[in-house]
């Protein structure tokens, strides 16, 4: 059947539309029946073409909606992939059934387009929902990633909500004038704390968790707060424990592999807790620290592959661990690992994050608690708490000190050739 041009398509009237869906619907339908896949999927491609005309010149008729183009854009895939399952039921053959099939993607169409104008006027009509400047970006963070785009807002000095959602977890980071205001994760990574003598910890009440998120849902307090007025965090550990919750999801994201969307919206003022709270947190420190956790985590990772796998004690296990200083929180994860857990099993019951629950996991290994899948020789020069990576850091200035001292020591003792000498640059 012939094809028609746009410009066709916009001399066309109402009932020729009509007749001319209709005869291509019956062309169409014939060849479903007579098991004709090849005429079909020609005739469907057509009709396709021809719906995607009918819907551009009802939207040429009407004010632009892009919720309603993109809601029609996304169908179509759908409508193909609908046809292709034709081919593959048992009740082929059968003209109604085929009729059936085909008529309810189509009517499908008409629908959705209906529901998009209809979704497109309660934006318009919802005075708390910024209309069509209801975001000022959106997309994916494998098209952009969420470094870039936290460098785009902190060097634009933008004030705002960034929207991030991935398959597991909700955060809306708040900006104010380019730098973090507040983070308010939809789930905690976190309900167990150390204490300041770092020989005891503090674990969130369940009843406290419970309340914490339904007062997010209701009225969008964030869970830290909530866990304040509860009264489990003081005045003045509130801002670090602000800090501490929401830091670890944005990490979480930063260092997922899977992508998420994220959308920004525009601001003129922030929400009161947001500017109460106010963390103040510069993008380029913040991105550097994670970018540091995603280099340990990775060499976390070499000694426990696989976060799935269940960690296996060692035979002397238990005469190991007599040797051992434990925290209540590392005894809490031995008992937890002679159950025979994965490392996302410990890190879930024990209530830390995967970050904390690799090093625990790393020092146990190291220890001789458990054994490391990946081999004891990863073990080797892998910096575990951040007291090593700085010590190892300091060290490696330390052995350049030192062979530049020796450099000096023979340039003194033996006299060094001006013609062979290293020119000094400017201001060295």
């Amino acid at each position: 059947m012939p094809e028609r041009s746009s410009s066709d398509v916009a001399q066309t009237t109402q009932p020729q539309i009509v007749q001319d869906l209709k005869a291509r619907l019956v062309h169409l339908l014939d060849a479903v029946v007579a098991q004709r896949k090849d005429v079909a999927a020609d005739d469907y491609e057509a009709l396709v073409a021809r719906l995607r005309d009918v819907f551009r010149q009802r939207r040429s008729a009407s004010v632009a909606s892009a919720v309603r183009d993109q809601l029609a854009e996304a169908l179509f895939p759908k409508l193909r992939d609908a046809f292709r399952e034709l081919f593959e039921q048992t009740s082929f053959g059968d003209p109604v059934k085929a009729a059936e099939n085909l008529l309810g993607t189509l009517v499908a169409a008409d629908v959705c387009a209906d529901f998009a104008a209809a979704v497109e006027r309660v934006a318009e009509d919802n005075p708390g929902g910024g209309g069509r400047d209801a975001f000022s970006f959106a997309g994916l963070t494998d098209f952009i990633s969420l470094e870039e785009v936290l460098q785009l807002l902190g060097a634009g000095k933008h004030t705002g909500c960034l929207f991030l959602e991935n398959h597991t977890n909700r955060i809306e980071v708040y900006f104010n004038g380019g730098r973090i205001a507040f983070l308010n994760p939809r789930e905690l990574l976190r309900r167990v704390f150390p204490t300041r003598d770092a020989m005891g910890c503090r674990e969130i009440p369940e009843r406290h968790l419970i309340a914490a998120s339904k007062a997010l849902e209701k009225n969008g307090t964030p869970i830290a707060l909530t866990l304040h007025q509860n009264g489990f965090f003081r005045d003045s550990e509130l801002r670090e424990a602000c800090k501490l919750l929401g830091s670890e999801v944005l990490y979480e994201f930063l260092g997922e592999p899977e992508p998420a969307t994220f959308s920004y919206r525009r601001m003129p003022e922030l929400p009161e807790f947001a500017v109460k709270h106010d963390l103040r947190i510069a993008i380029t420190p913040f991105l550097l620290e994670s970018s540091k956790r995603i280099d340990d985590m990775a060499g976390l990772r070499k000694v426990f592959p696989d976060p799935d796998q269940p960690v296996r004690m060692q035979a002397d296990a238990f005469v190991r661990l007599g040797e051992l200083n434990l925290n209540p929180m590392e005894i809490k994860m031995l008992a937890q690992l002679n159950e025979g857990i994965s490392p996302r099993q410990l890190a879930a019951r024990v209530g830390i994050p995967m970050f904390d629950a690799y090093q625990a996991l790393v020092r146990f290994a190291r220890e001789g608690v458990v054994l490391p899948p990946g081999g004891v020789g990863v073990l080797v020069g892998l910096a575990v708490t951040t007291e090593e990576s700085l010590q190892s850091a300091f060290a490696a200035l330390d052995a350049n000190d030192d062979a530049r001292e020796v450099t000096n020591a023979l340039d003194k003792a033996f006299g060094v050739d001006e013609t062979f000498k290293t020119p000094r640059r400017a201001g060295s």
